[in-house]
């Protein structure tokens, strides 16, 4: 194995899905906002923020449980969802678990152990880590980083420095591959070799990891 070489890879888009069919994230969620709220009108993009006393907050970047409550109170509140806190996260939980995941790439990733350093890059909130643990053996990777303990999420530039800093491998030996064109390019400004391709494109995820191990 190379230990001089790292293949990181993102979670949602890439190990589960974010197709726009109903397996996917977006699908899934317009699904808990149709049972639990009177006006379906919430505009996804704005799910993950909040505010409290002016201070905006990202469920991606945190790790307070008592946040994490407020979240939920705050979407109840804003959108006027018909449900208690615990309603909220058994619907939440059961809706999420339907979204498809690509084991094929988990295999992928694994597989790839045989020749480098393995890892996740993720954007995730703290609420799906029990999901991401079905998914994935976190104990065959050998790095995992995760948005909501590192309290930085993509496409902040400190959190590439994170990965940089615990590793101590040099940028033009890290592959990332991401869904997202803003987490790729800021990780390419930074000399890393980077792939925006999701969890459909198996291929292309496969052939850009061994023209990178030179396989």
């Amino acid at each position: 194995m190379n230990s001089d070489k790292i293949v990181i890879m993102d979670w949602g888009g890439v190990i589960e899905s974010h197709k726009g069919d109903c397996s996917g994230w977006k699908a899934r969620t317009e699904a808990i906002i149709k049972k639990l709220a009177h006006n379906e009108n919430i505009i996804l993009n704005s799910w993950g923020t909040f505010e409290i006393n002016g201070e905006e907050y990202n469920i991606n970047t945190i790790n307070d449980d008592n946040l994490i409550i407020n979240w939920i109170d705050y979407l109840i509140d804003k959108y006027n969802l018909n449900c208690t806190r615990e309603e909220f996260i058994l619907t939440y939980d059961s809706e999420y678990e339907k979204i498809e995941f690509f084991k094929d790439i988990i295999d992928i990733l694994y597989d790839t152990k045989k020749y480098c350093n393995i890892g996740i890059l993720s954007n995730l909130p703290k609420m799906d880590f029990k999901r991401l643990k079905r998914q994935i053996d976190l104990k065959r990777l050998d790095y995992v980083w995760l948005s909501y303990e590192i309290g930085i999420a993509k496409p902040n530039p400190k959190i590439y420095e994170v990965v940089e800093q615990t590793t101590g491998i040099n940028p033009n030996n890290i592959l990332f591959i991401d869904d997202d064109s803003a987490n790729i390019t800021e990780a390419a400004k930074r000399g890393w070799n980077t792939l925006c391709a999701s969890g459909s494109d198996k291929d292309i995820i496969k052939k850009a990891i061994d023209n990178f191990l030179g396989l």
